[in-house]
């Protein structure tokens, strides 16, 4: 995709700070904006959006972080590097202000994760699925470690490795972003014919502290001496799995670092081909870090109360219990009122542009798919694996887009999902860590919010077996 079908670097980053952002009213029931009351019901017809905030909303208290019940996993609780904050990590007062021009409140798991021993020179495996999570610890690490020097220092100490189903480019225009508070540190793409790049890593007084590339441009780069290795002091490999470490240039690079080369590698998941890449290659004291746990902490939870069809409640009130069986033919057809809902919540908000619905069955993303595209909505659906590469891609463009799935969407990197709605309630509350879990790994903040249908007992059940199991909060949102 070229530099122009994108937003630049300073919309792109202030743009989803700014739909990520935290509600209005969070200090409780006494923040209360005009005309509101503190009963904890929540507006979901008109949701204005601010800069780091969303307007239109009244918390009622603060939802609580939770870990995955029986997961095996104690890290985020018992681990003091798993509890820190950004003040925690002592970072250069131009980084902080970037990072809350992001809109990252707080660190995501494995910001915390790996910030400590990557700042200590050693070598880090690390696991995280989310591509823009990866992207923005390494642009933090990387600023808290060149800046000091970055006036005097302009060669290329820092290689960040991409695989090409990373896509180099979009990781460049994110390291640009992050950098423009430092016009010192440069981050240059390498990639196949550039003879501009050439040139300004021929120059000493261009600014390249950081060269960004795949293994082809970086292997001829080495071969033509526009390269030293010498001068590398930390590689990055950035993939979504172990695709790198099958290919014979990756094992030509690495017989070329020297031993006090710190190397980062960064994967979707960290695989016996990953552990055995270690166990050869990597120092004694690496660092392994698994952050992606599923956690329901960087989300908001809500609940809107669905009322029964016309035809439900015509039929209940006349003790007629042959509801969802055949009637007469004349009866009027009963409104869809999760539909009309949906409706009112996508057309008073245009600008909650990147939405995620989930559903229960294949017949029902069929269904809501067609009525969306009907509606001129720009909408996906999500089938297969080879569905959710190109999904990805589109979703995570700055257009506008719609996300319809009856699958987790577990493997997919959709960071910038401003809105997930469950349409149809899980059958039981495990399912809804698969559901949400995946959404916010970066710290970037989700609004979540469940459709309900209030005469169904089965999911007023799960509804509080949800509230139970994973310790939230799950408030009601109600109409303006």
């Amino acid at each position: 995709m070229s530099s122009d079908a994108r937003l630049s670097n300073r919309q792109r980053g202030d743009r989803f700070g700014q739909r990520t952002g935290t509600f209005s009213g969070q200090n409780g029931p006494n923040n209360q904006q005009p005309g509101g009351d503190s009963t904890g019901a929540h507006q979901y017809g008109k949701v204005s959006r601010g800069k780091s905030e969303y307007q239109g909303y009244k918390k009622a208290r603060e939802l609580r972080g939770t870990k995955v019940p029986g997961s095996g996993f104690n890290m985020l609780s018992n681990s003091l590097e798993c509890q820190m904050t950004w003040e925690d990590m002592n970072l250069n007062t131009n980084i902080t202000a970037r990072i809350a021009k992001a809109g990252l409140d707080n660190p995501s798991n494995v910001q915390k994760l790996i910030m400590k021993p990557f700042m200590q020179g050693k070598d880090v495996i690390a696991q995280s699925q989310s591509q823009y999570d990866r992207t923005c610890t390494l642009a933090i690490a990387l600023l808290q470690k060149l800046s000091p020097s970055a006036s005097t220092h302009k060669h290329c100490q820092v290689l960040v490795v991409c695989s090409e189903g990373v896509k180099p480019q979009q990781v460049h225009e994110d390291f640009q972003s992050w950098f423009e508070a430092t016009p010192e540190l440069g981050a240059v793409l390498l990639s196949p014919g550039e003879t501009a790049v050439r040139t300004i890593l021929s120059d000493p007084d261009q600014a390249k502290q950081v060269v960004l590339t795949t293994l082809g441009p970086l292997m001829e780069a080495l071969r033509s001496n526009l390269l030293d290795i010498n001068d590398i002091k930390t590689v990055v490999f950035s993939m979504q799995e172990a695709e790198l470490v099958e290919l014979q240039p990756f094992k030509q690079l690495w017989a070329l670092l020297t031993k006090d080369t710190q190397v980062i590698l960064m994967t979707g998941r960290i695989t016996q081909q990953i552990q055995e890449v270690k166990s050869h290659h990597f120092r004694d004291d690496t660092a392994v870090r698994r952050a992606d746990e599923l956690t329901l902490q960087w989300s908001e939870h809500y609940y809107v109360g669905i009322p029964s069809s016309d035809r439900h409640q015509r039929h209940k009130a006349h003790g007629d219990h042959r509801v969802g069986e055949n009637m007469d033919e004349a009866e009027p057809a009963p409104k869809d009122r999760k539909w009309e809902v949906l409706m009112e919540i996508l057309t008073k908000n245009p600008d909650i542009s990147h939405t995620v619905i989930l559903t229960q069955s294949q017949s029902q993303t069929q269904a809501l798919t067609s009525k969306l595209k009907a509606r001129q909505f720009n909408v996906v659906s999500v089938w297969s694996m080879a569905d959710r590469v190109e999904v990805t891609h589109q979703f995570n463009r700055p257009d506008p887009c719609i996300i319809v799935s009856e699958s987790t969407l577990m493997d997919c990197d959709l960071d910038y999902s401003s809105l997930v709605i469950n349409y149809d309630m899980p059958m039981n509350a495990t399912c809804y860590i698969t559901s949400f879990g995946p959404f916010g790994r970066s710290g970037l903040r989700t609004l979540m919010i469940n459709f309900c249908v209030m005469d169904d007992s089965a999911q007023r059940q799960t509804l509080e077996a949800i509230k139970s199991m994973y310790d939230i909060s799950i408030l009601e949102m109600e109409r303006d």
